[in-house]
């Protein structure tokens, strides 16, 4: 016999076998597919208020201080390369080879943390310097030379604006910008403490290594979207839709933006469910505040929200008589109860909602405790194969933002894209790819190019070189065979 559910609150009573697609045909949730036209809309309007500096709603329109334009250095040179990420930071050594496959070896892969506690000092400066001693001497460690480094490249998480070197080090620095008005830096990094809005972020950590004798000639820092761009030759535009999602812009005259669009393009609520849109309860000076969260653009892509907007369907169909998800949506509440943003990680949703996903120490106990029955995983692969395809629908429409200047100049454009989304999640690159060349249409030919990190065998263990990394090298070696080129001329 079938059991029933009464609602106590609409006085309805559901099988327990209402599926997931009754239900988000019910939450009208293909809403968002309806209002696509003005989704996109929404985002050339802030793209173009951006530009031209105009009021309203907008993205962010950040200098590089790089463009789109490279020189090529024709012969080879060793460079350092620290990607500075909200949790860990790795140094990696690159000989770079332009003729060929460039040598790559990670020298360390700390926890920030570590790095912060090995300080002993909270604080930007304290961090520099501690991060500047543990890799040089990594460095010895390996046996590298440290005068033979010409170069210092930083891939920064947060966001900057560009600012030119002058002086003997050539290349681009940054200053951090956002942390006034509160759309940046508000991860509570203990390293980023005292950091404030016009602060150059790259010249502690330049000269933190020229005291433990590197002597770069050029040094590039920027951030991870800009240095995708440059890992595709040719690249019009670089995007990033992994736990994050950003986009660059390139400008008419080759100069590359960055535009913050993930953070900064909030979602109209017209195209959102009642279970994107939840209350969220924070103290503010001792004081409760509570206020109504709809997801951005980034919300509704990246990995960091995929989890928790599950969750929030779990919770939302469980009220609304899905009884095979009643016994995760206790889970999911006392999690919640006990202060976590979740009790789903990235991986579990990976393994929750993919066929082929190995699964995870948290599914394999919510599985054997009972949370999680065949019912209730055919339902978590409805709601995520749902969220999956608004997912890649939404990196489409980042993607068109970051490529609409380019569409304007030329018939023929190139996409450089860096995303776990799209190698962890079934249909997620074939959905944006489709949706983004429909939106391109008969304008211009497309080259969607999702990079890859390059694996390095060292003895057994596999070192990842990440897709920002390896372009930073192209740009390094850009700015190089610039000085050399402006030296011979002088």
């Amino acid at each position: 016999m079938t059991s029933m559910h009464h609602d106590t609150k609409t006085g309805h009573s559901y099988d327990r076998f209402r599926t997931a697609k009754e239900l988000l045909t019910e939450l009208k949730f293909d809403l968002f597919k309806q209002d696509f036209p003005s989704f996109i809309a929404h985002g050339i309007e802030m793209l173009n208020r951006a530009k031209h500096g105009e009021d309203g709603p907008k993205c962010a329109y950040d200098p590089s201080g790089l463009s789109q334009v490279r020189m090529q250095l024709e012969r080879e040179a060793s460079f350092l390369i620290v990607d500075v990420g909200g949790s860990h930071t790795r140094a990696t050594l690159v000989n770079f080879n332009p003729g060929g496959t460039h040598d790559w070896k990670v020298l360390c892969d700390l926890d920030n943390g570590e790095i912060v506690r090995a300080a002993k000092v909270e604080g930007f400066a304290p961090f520099t310097k501690t991060l500047a001693e543990i890799t040089t001497n990594k460095f010895r460690d390996s046996g590298v030379e440290l005068e033979k480094i010409e170069g210092i490249g930083m891939v920064w998480s947060n966001a900057l604006r560009g600012k030119r070197l002058t002086g003997a080090v050539s290349g681009v620095d940054g200053e951090a910008t956002g942390i006034t008005e509160k759309s940046a830096y508000q991860k509570g990094e203990k390293f980023l403490k005292g950091l404030k809005d016009g602060d150059l972020l790259g010249k502690p950590f330049l000269e933190a290594f020229e005291a433990r004798g590197l002597k770069p000639k050029v040094f590039v820092l920027g951030n991870d979207t800009i240095f995708t761009l440059a890992a595709t030759p040719g690249a019009d535009a670089g995007m990033v839709a992994s736990t994050g999602a950003n986009c660059t812009a390139v400008a008419d005259d080759g100069n590359i933006y960055n535009t913050e669009f993930g953070a900064h393009f909030k979602v109209p609520t017209d195209c959102l469910t009642s279970a994107d849109i939840v209350t969220v309860d924070r103290y503010q000076d001792g004081e409760l505040e509570r206020r109504l969260c709809q997801p951005t653009l980034e919300g509704l892509l990246a990995g960091k929200w995929l989890p928790e907007l599950l969750e929030n369907y779990v919770l939302t169909f469980a009220k609304q008589g899905a009884q095979q998800l009643q016994p995760l949506a206790e889970r999911i509440s006392e999690a919640r109860s006990q202060g976590k943003v979740t009790l789903l990680g990235g991986k579990d949703f990976s393994a929750l909602v993919n066929r082929n996903s190995e699964s995870t120490p948290l599914v394999t106990e919510l599985t054997e405790q009972k949370a999680l029955g065949a019912e209730a995983i055919q339902a978590l692969r409805e709601i995520g194969a749902a969220l999956i395809e608004r997912g890649g629908m939404a990196a489409a429409g980042m993607a068109y933002f970051s490529l609409y200047d380019a569409l304007r100049r030329k018939n023929e454009v190139t996409l450089s894209l860096d995303s776990s989304q799209a190698r962890l999640n079934d249909g997620y690159q074939e959905i944006m790819e489709s949706t983004l060349r429909e939106l391109i249409g008969a304008k211009a030919t497309l080259h969607f190019e999702l990079r890859e990190e390059i694996l390095i065998d060292r003895g057994g263990d596999k070192e990842k070189i990440s897709v920002p990394t390896q372009g930073l090298a192209e740009f390094l070696a850009s700015e190089l065979a610039a000085k050399e080129q402006t030296s011979k001329l002088g």
